[in-house]
Order: C-alpha cells, then sequence, then structure tokens
C-alpha cells in the first residue's frame, strides 16, 4: 500500500502540469532548465536523506512531499522541451515533432528501467546519484541548444500577422466552451487510460505475473 501512495504522488506531480507550464511561461526555456535541473537534484537528494543509513526525521516526514516534487521538477522539464519546440518546424510538422517528442519520453523510461535493472538493483542510492547527474549534464545541454520557438505572427503564421489570436489565460480561460471541451477530452480519454499504464506493475503482480517483468511495465 505505502508503495502504492509513493508511486501515486510521484504521478500526481508529474502529470499536474500547471505550475510547470506557468513557469515556463514566465521564466522562458533557459531559467526553466536550470529550474528543472536544481529542483530534481535537490528533490532527489532530499529523498536519499529520508531514507536509511541517513534517516533525517525532517525528510522522513516530508517524504511525500519530495516525490510530489520529483514529479513537478521532471513535469518542468518536459513542458520546457515541448514548448520550445513546438511551432519550430512550421504548422505542418508541429504534430509529428510533439508526437516524436513524446515517445522519447516514454521511451526514455523504458531505457533507465533497464539501467536500473541491469546496473543499480543492489545500489539503489548510487542509481540516485546517476539521475542527479545525468539530469545536470543533460540540463546544461539543453541550456546551450534549446531556444525559445517563434510564436505565431512571428514568421511560422504570417497569416495570422493581421488577425492575431488574443492570449486567453487565467479566470477568462475557464469561460471558454473550447476548454472545457479539451479538459473533459482529456480528463475522461487519457485519464482512464493512464490510470491502467500506471498501475499496470501492481496489476500484473496481483494475478502472480512474473516479477522479471515488473519494471519493464
Amino acid at each position: 500500500m505505502e508503495i502504492t501512495w509513493y508511486c501515486s504522488i510521484l504521478s500526481l506531480g508529474n502529470y499536474f502540469t500547471v505550475l510547470p507550464g506557468a513557469l515556463y511561461d514566465y521564466f522562458g526555456v533557459q531559467y526553466s532548465i536550470l529550474l528543472y535541473a536544481i529542483g530534481y537534484s535537490l528533490f532527489t537528494l532530499g529523498l536519499i536523506l529520508s531514507f536509511p543509513p541517513y534517516n533525517y526525521q525532517l525528510f522522513i516526514s516530508l517524504r511525500y512531499v519530495i516525490c510530489f516534487g520529483i514529479g513537478q521538477a521532471s513535469s518542468i522539464g518536459v513542458c520546457t522541451v515541448l514548448g520550445a519546440n513546438e511551432g519550430v518546424l512550421g504548422h505542418t510538422h508541429r504534430g509529428k515533432i510533439i508526437g516524436f517528442l513524446m515517445a522519447s519520453y516514454s521511451f526514455g523510461g523504458i531505457l533507465y528501467t533497464g539501467i536500473y535493472t541491469h546496473f543499480f538493483t543492489s545500489a539503489l542510492f548510487n542509481y540516485f546519484y546517476f539521475l542527479m547527474f545525468n539530469t545536470i549534464l543533460f540540463s546544461i545541454l539543453g541550456f546551450i541548444c534549446l531556444k525559445p520557438s517563434l510564436y505565431a505572427g512571428q514568421g511560422l503564421y504570417p497569416q495570422l500577422l493581421h488577425n492575431p489570436m488574443p492570449n486567453i489565460t487565467g479566470f477568462h480561460l475557464l469561460q471558454q466552451e473550447r476548454f472545457w471541451y479539451l479538459f473533459f477530452t482529456i480528463f475522461f480519454g487519457i485519464g482512464s487510460s493512464l490510470f491502467i499504464m500506471t498501475n499496470m506493475a501492481f496489476i500484473v503482480q496481483s494475478f502472480n505475473g512474473n516479477s522479471l517483468h515488473v519494471p519493464y511495465v
């Protein structure tokens, strides 16, 4: 039960991307990448300090908060990469680029699961340190390589120069019918499948499945 709660809190932080998206809009690409690197590293370090042999009581009591923070920090990285690449190659290729990036995000989970299974099964802390170093390394690469995407009407969509689309945010966004169409479509369509995917490992275990398959599930 405790493992399920931790996984649920991590998933909540990872997929509740409202705050990470707002931070990306406020800080931009480069500073969001730095925020991702710092946040993920600090929260991961806090998680390490909450387990033996450290057992710092403060971090133990905040373990759920730390898990949520790790998920939120990860979401900042995802929002930054998607936001920086959205529309870069034009309107025609927008879906392909976003689809490829999401596929890379999913494939990364498989890759790092395999790395943990083959190299860090008996050295969990070393795996956490590896993730921290990996995050910092790729964040530096992202800071150098990622650039803000062009906004509509600044070269990608010249037809919108004379009829720019308004920026609708905050409470006014909640008054738009289109927002609620999109919200409920994603809430029920993607949310239901996400529930199955994030709990598949526990479903396999409950039916006495092969435990070797669980990490890859």
